[in-house]
């Protein structure tokens, strides 16, 4: 979750893969980022 404002972290957490979720809690976006499980041998 961020505070979306100029110069915040909005554009960081997108560039590593977060997506927004169209919610926002007590003001603040929220977003979710996926992982792959690792691989099993």
């Amino acid at each position: 979750m961020w505070v979306p404002e100029e110069g915040g972290p909005a554009e960081f957490y997108r560039r590593i893969g977060f997506r927004e979720t169209g919610r926002v809690f007590d003001g603040e976006v929220v977003a979710e980022l996926f992982l792959d499980p690792a691989p099993h041998p």
